[in-house]
């Protein structure tokens, strides 16, 4: 009996964890709306997932940064039950200096809120779930649409991103593949600083990043089109910057022409898709000029080396159009076998 193709991780338990992010949360409603509307939802494989411990998470983050994190959203939730707190707020209510929670990251466009410490245990057991289920054969495509916090580093949040499930999920599906070559390719708008820096140290791990570049753009890193051969020092690393209004069939080319020399070169044995969604035209920040389906051609390709594959979400600013490209994202998972309106 041929294995389901597509399975996608059933939040369940963790349901509540996860939107206590205060983004997103829109677009993770329209999202499940629309499978079901498609009938997509029920050809899913619902994969469980727990909260993950910290042991967990401590494979690729400080212990002292997740204490942090743990008591920067219990002091949230004292000041306010929703929303994001001031970081000065947080200062006072812990006793942390002002300094030590912004030089974590705390501040700006990582502000604490209540259940912090838990959304950041869901979002990484939802990763790893989904890691397992591609890389012990439950399903060849896992899909994770609460993932994808690529700007998160070992020792900071960065970028609405507290904690790098990316890494983790890259880790677990090389783990759960014997200890394979994976191949984790960013799609996000933005440059995937916080996956690469923190996967440094593996020389299993080799990162691909697509993303615009240019004065003012965040995270200003991923500038120059770099390339570094994998061996015992690393693995691979492929930046490819794009410049403004980069349009659909320039963006599969680069893609698809970055994917194939990686895979020419590394013995792959699993992929980690960040699928942030950002680079579409009709998102606020206006970094590229992309349709649905450019992502639909990108995925559609990444798929097409046959590997066990967790595709996660990631940025994505207008939520209604976000939540249709990664409906259109799913169907090429499923083997495209609905009529997904084009919108």
């Amino acid at each position: 009996q041929m294995r389901p193709r597509a399975g996608i991780v059933a939040p369940g338990g963790i349901a509540d964890a996860l939107r206590r992010f205060p983004r997103h949360r829109q677009r993770d409603v329209m999202l499940r709306e629309l499978l079901d509307a498609t009938g997509m939802a029920r050809l899913l494989v619902p994969i469980p997932a727990t909260l993950a411990s910290a042991q967990v998470i401590g494979k690729v983050h400080d212990a002292g940064y997740m204490r942090l994190l743990s008591a920067a959203g219990s002091a949230a939730a004292a000041i306010s039950r929703d929303g994001f707190v001031d970081t000065a707020a947080i200062a006072a209510k812990t006793g942390i200096p002002l300094g030590q929670l912004r030089d974590a990251g705390l501040g700006t466009d990582c502000q604490a809120f209540a259940g912090l410490w838990q959304y950041c245990r869901a979002v990484c057991g939802a990763a790893v779930a989904a890691a397992d289920a591609a890389g012990r054969g439950r399903c060849t495509v896992a899909i994770c649409p609460q993932g994808g916090r690529h700007h998160a580093r070992p020792t900071k949040a960065s970028g609405f991103c507290y904690v790098n499930d990316c890494a983790l999920a890259a880790l677990r599906l090389s783990d759960a593949t014997g200890g394979g070559n994976i191949l984790v390719c960013d799609l996000d708008a933005h440059h995937g600083d916080g996956t690469e820096e923190t996967l440094a140290f593996s020389s299993r791990i080799h990162c691909l990043s697509l993303h615009r570049h240019g004065e003012g753009v965040y995270p200003g890193t991923g500038g120059a089109r770099t390339s570094r051969a994998a061996g015992p020092a690393g693995g691979a690393v492929a930046n490819v910057p794009l410049n403004a209004g980069c349009r659909d069939a320039k963006w599969v080319a680069a893609l698809t022409a970055a994917v194939d020399s990686v895979a020419a070169e590394v013995s792959l044995a699993g992929v980690v898709i960040q699928c942030g969604v950002d680079g579409l035209g009709a998102d606020p920040r206006r970094l590229l000029n992309l349709s649905h389906r450019a992502y639909r051609q990108g995925v559609a390709h990444i798929l097409g080396l046959g590997l066990p594959t967790v595709v996660l979400g990631g940025g994505g600013y207008n939520d209604a159009a976000a939540a249709c490209a990664l409906v259109h994202v799913v169907d090429v998972a499923l083997g495209a076998p609905a009529a997904v309106p084009r919108w």
